[in-house]
């Protein structure tokens, strides 16, 4: 016998949160991450770094530009991919990292003047990391290249005045 739809509505869920479950975690949904605390951790050894860099990248439709993670938000970031590090490292770590994504936007930017005439400032829309991803360059590189395994992924979704268009970025 089949259950009348009074009984069972197309829209009801059979899934039910127990009432002890933890949050959902809140993501960024222009960056996929969480909304890390500026607070240290509680097996830190030494204080980080809460100051924040504003990029040379421009934000989809903001006035601002892009915001680099802290060295504190950076740490917590590389806690929650399990990811070691050591603290004194980490402000190092996150000149690297911002001097990379400011080069990759230069690389960007090089690629988009073939656009300039129709979409003179292209904007960065969004962007997600993708590390255990690799694009069909990186694969290639990783069977065959003399570099290996790229580093880490990301692909940008950059605003061409209203065109999306995707960038893979091998670092």
């Amino acid at each position: 016998a089949n259950p009348s739809a009074a009984e069972n509505p197309p829209s009801a869920c059979p899934y039910h949160k127990p009432a002890d479950a933890a949050p959902a975690e809140q993501v960024d949904p222009r960056n996929m991450m969480p909304k890390f605390s500026q607070d240290a951790s509680k097996d830190q050894k030494q204080e980080l770094s809460k100051d924040r860099e504003v990029s040379t990248i421009p934000k989809t439709g903001e006035k601002d530009n892009w915001v680099y993670p802290s060295s504190q938000m950076f740490y917590h970031a590389l806690k929650k991919k399990s990811k070691t590090v050591d603290e004194e490292d980490v402000d190092d770590v996150v000149r690297v990292h911002n001097w990379t994504n400011e080069e990759s936007w230069r690389k960007v930017m090089e690629w988009e003047k073939m656009h300039e005439k129709t979409c003179p400032n292209p904007t960065l829309d969004r962007f997600v990391g993708l590390s255990e991803d690799l694009s069909t360059k990186g694969w290639l590189s990783s069977k065959f290249g003399r570099l290996g395994r790229p580093f880490d992924r990301h692909d940008w979704y950059v605003d061409r005045c209203g065109k999306r268009v995707r960038y893979v970025i091998n670092v």
